[in-house]
Formats: C-alpha cells, sequence, structure tokens
C-alpha cells in the first residue's frame, strides 16, 4: 500500500479521497518495486497523484542498512489475533534482534481508529456507490450493501469525530517516527482460510462484529496514509503462510521497500510455497 498520490487512481474512485489507495502485489519485494515503477507517476485524472523523485524503486532497494530500532505489536492494542498468528509473528522478531536490531513494543495510540475508519469508509462508498446501488441492487451482496447504506446514514458529528481521531492519529505517528523507524504488526488476525467460506465468524472464541473483522489491523495503518508493505513470515502448523506488515514514515516508500527487502532475506522463506 502506498502513500496517497504515488500512484494514480482511475475516474471511478473519489478523486480527493486518501483511504483507497492503488498498490502493486508480487511474489518478491523486487516484484513489487517493480510494479510500483511501472505504475506510479503523475495523471491528470487523479489530482492528488504527483511524479516522485525516486528514478526508480527497483534499484534502490539494495542500497539499504538495517534498521536501528522498530517497534512491534501482535494487535495495536485494539483488535483481537489468533494465538498462533501471535506467536509465529513475535518469534519472527527474534530474528530481527539477532542481527543487531532494537525491537521496541512503544506503538502509536490507536485508541478509536478503527471506528473512524469504518465512518469514513461508509462515506466512501456511500458517494462512489449510491447510483450502483439503485440501478443494480440485486447484483450486490447483502454486506456490501449494508456498507454503502451506512454511508446514507453518518452524522456531521460522527464525520468530525472521526477526522479529529485521524488527525490525532497523525500526530502521535509522527512523533512515532522521531525515535523508530519502522513500526510491525501481523498482516492479518488468523490464518488463511478456505475460499468457499465467505468470512470469519470468530476469533479464538471471540465474536466478529463484522465480516472484515479478520483484517481490520490492516484499516488503522491505512487511516496513517503512511506506506505499508505485507511480508511472508513463517507458517502456521498446518502450513499456511503468515505474513507481517510493515509501517513506513510518510513518503517513505524507498526505505519500506528497502527494510522489506532485508527481512526478506532474513526470514528466507519467500520462495518457499505454502
Amino acid at each position: 500500500r502506498p502513500s496517497p498520490g504515488i500512484i494514480p487512481r482511475g475516474s471511478r474512485l473519489q478523486a480527493f479521497d486518501s483511504l483507497w489507495v492503488e498498490g502493486p502485489m508480487g511474489r518478491s519485494v523486487d516484484d513489487v518495486a517493480l510494479m510500483l515503477d511501472a505504475g506510479r507517476g503523475q495523471s491528470i485524472s487523479d489530482p492528488i497523484s504527483f511524479n516522485g523523485a525516486i528514478d526508480s524503486y527497483l534499484n534502490e532497494i539494495t542500497n539499504a542498512e538495517l534498521p536501528k530500532r522498530v517497534a512491534f505489536s501482535s494487535d495495536l492494542n485494539i483488535v483481537p489475533v489468533a494465538q498462533e498468528i501471535r506467536d509465529i509473528t513475535t518469534n519472527s522478531m527474534n530474528k530481527l534482534v539477532a542481527v543487531g536490531i532494537d525491537v521496541s513494543t512503544e506503538i502509536p495510540d490507536f485508541t478509536g481508529s478503527l471506528g473512524a475508519f469504518h465512518t469514513l469508509r461508509s462515506i466512501l462508498l456511500g458517494t462512489m456507490m449510491e447510483s450502483i446501488l439503485t440501478n443494480h441492487r440485486t447484483l450486490i451482496s447483502e454486506d456490501i450493501i449494508k456498507n454503502i447504506e451506512h454511508g446514507f446514514k453518518v452524522t456531521p458529528q460522527q464525520i468530525m469525530n472521526a477526522e479529529r481521531i485521524r488527525w490525532k492519529l497523525s500526530k502521535n505517528v509522527t512523533k512515532f517516527f522521531d525515535n523508530h523507524d519502522f513500526l510491525v504488526c501481523p498482516s492479518a488476525s488468523i490464518e488463511p482460510f478456505p475460499v468457499e467460506q465467505r468470512y470469519v465468524k470468530h476469533i479464538d472464541g471471540e465474536l466478529c462484529e463484522t465480516y472484515i473483522d479478520w483484517f481490520a489491523i490492516t484499516f488503522a495503518l491505512t487511516l496513517t496514509a503512511c506506506p505499508v508493505i505485507s511480508i511472508p513470515c513463517g507458517f502456521t502448523q498446518k502450513g499456511l503462510p503468515v505474513g507481517i506488515q510493515i509501517l513506513g514514515p510518510p513518503r517513505g516508500e524507498k526505505k519500506l521497500l528497502q527494510v522489506a527487502h532485508l527481512l526478506e532475506r532474513l526470514f528466507s522463506i519467500s520462495s518457499t510455497l505454502p
């Protein structure tokens, strides 16, 4: 997930929104950097897009040093996470410590961020999809219909509260990066589940409130507008892949790709099939 404006978005998306960004996926950090090079740039169709100062992210990813200090949290103090995911991601941090990286537990305060995200996401979906809902309601899943219609019910006070939380979080994150290089947490709260299963209803016995709770840990990072990358860090006892998210400083795509490339080699599992 790059910073808003790095990759221009099509006209389908709300022009000035910063929640929904386009970003690359790949089998390796090299692939992601190459795709970011291909997709980035300024487009007249996206008013917040711009031409960055980096000639090629792919050429930059090997010019890196180990970070001095990162913070890790297995749940950001806001979401339930399955114990096996906690154990695997926590153990992966031991490899960072072994090569001399200081791993702290001093993370920004994400209090209220999930509620703020849901409010702002509802507004975005309501803005983008009202006409689609009107014309094609029978073709849309009930979960998405609820999300869109929730956007119609959001009050001005709820919008202001959500923006205040995002504003405060931005300040917290800026302060965090004064003495940390990166923030690390799990990529999802559970192990991968069968494609036939629509969503997860429980996480270690705790009832999920929505169909997207199993990856709600990503929402808080989205709200920061900082770049984020996810890389594999281990496997469950069933042989299913587990990943970590790495949050970089604002507009810090180059540094983020560099550390992801380093950790990818440190974990030595990215080429292994689950």
